[in-house]
């Protein structure tokens, strides 16, 4: 009888061995792919954050992995040296021959942030203001001097300071720059709370029809009336703009 128990437990060592070398193997067999994604605080990254959730959790043997970058400049930097497998790009990002369109995520919309008080009321107000755009490299900041060189505004006629999200909305508040340019889905949280707790208004940003013959990404859009404050609304009214696409590409 105690032989037989002794059996027993050595098949139930080997019987455990076994499967956590198994598990082992197919673990290390696993494969893992990576998503960059854009600043942790933007709609891109936490929309690819969920897009893997699910997909992690409905899969087995892949997984995805999301990584916080810069925008879209650096995603397909990073897709083209293959560091990484997917990325999400504005629609207007040069993209190589190697680099495939997999889905449409959602609409971003340019936008141009001013006090209540301010004089501007176009983009062309601009000449001569400080302006808060994206850091340089990114997808955000060639859409603005892409906006910029439509309205005959050169480097020259205005200073733009490239900065975070973060210290442009610091900087406006502080009275540091006169505006802030975005390319963001309407009712972005950041844009959110800069113009919540301090009086500012959204200045319209027109002729997104001539803009879409220079640049075949860009459609005519609007800003929802309330996007960002209900009452009183913020928008006052459907704000005119520029919107492009928020791609996922491979």
């Amino acid at each position: 009888m105690e032989g037989r128990t002794r059996y027993i437990v050595v098949a139930v060592v080997w019987i455990a061995t076994l499967s956590a070398v198994f598990a082992w193997f197919l673990s290390a067999r696993e494969e893992r792919l990576a998503m960059a994604a854009g600043p942790r605080d933007s709609e891109s990254f936490q929309l690819a954050s969920a897009i893997a959730e699910v997909f992690n959790e409905s899969q087995s043997g892949i997984s995805i992995d999301v990584f916080e970058t810069s925008g879209s400049a650096e995603n397909v930097a990073l897709l083209e040296s293959g560091q990484i497998d997917f990325a999400t790009v504005q629609a207007d990002t040069q993209l190589g021959a190697r680099v495939n369109a997999v889905a449409s995520l959602y609409f971003d919309a340019f936008q141009l942030i001013v006090k209540a008080s301010s004089r501007v009321n176009g983009f062309e107000d601009l000449a001569g203001k400080r302006v808060a755009i994206a850091p340089t490299g990114s997808g955000q900041n060639s859409s603005f001097w892409f906006v910029a060189g439509h309205y005959g505004l050169t480097p020259d006629r205005l200073t733009a300071l490239p900065m975070s999200e973060d210290a442009a909305n610091f900087a406006m508040i502080m009275g540091q720059v006169d505006a802030v340019f975005r390319v963001r889905a309407p009712g972005n949280p950041s844009i959110r709370e800069l113009v919540s707790d301090h009086p500012m208004r959204l200045v319209p940003i027109r002729q997104s029809e001539a803009l879409s013959l220079k640049q075949a990404a860009i459609a005519p859009g609007t800003i929802p009336l309330g996007s960002y404050i209900g009452s009183p609304p913020l928008p006052l009214r459907d704000l005119p703009t520029a919107v492009l696409e928020r791609i996922l590409v491979a």
